[in-house]
């Protein structure tokens, strides 16, 4: 955790125009300090997934990580409170379809995911 923190804290610093390599008013001393997200967003207190979006924010990464920490119903919460009407279906959000070229031309076996 120790070194996470402080690779987090170095994009932190980055961010702000401090000094990478030496502490600064800016950074978080621990992997749940209070981030810069609405006090109602599950990344309020998250600074490694925090960080991330706000790092690769607009670069089409966010969803693949939402898939990966498997926190999009906790997303579709947060952004029902502010849109109105999102349903979240569960585990299945998260499949992708497999490529037809991919089960015609590599593997007959392979069968398409669930909804596609």
């Amino acid at each position: 955790p120790s070194t996470a923190l402080e690779y987090i804290n170095k994009i932190h610093r980055r961010a702000y125009d401090y000094p990478i390599d030496q502490p600064s008013p800016i950074d978080y001393t621990s992997l749940t300090d209070r981030t810069k997200a609405e006090p109602d967003d599950h990344l309020a207190n998250d600074p490694l997934k925090y960080e991330r979006w706000a790092e690769l924010f607009a670069e089409g990464q966010w969803w693949f990580d939402i898939r990966r920490w498997e926190i999009g119903e906790q997303e579709m919460k947060y952004f029902k409170n502010r849109n109105g009407s999102l349903i979240w279906r569960g585990i299945d959000c998260y499949v992708q379809p497999i490529p037809k070229t991919e089960i015609e031309r590599y593997n007959g076996n392979i069968k398409q995911s669930g909804n596609y």
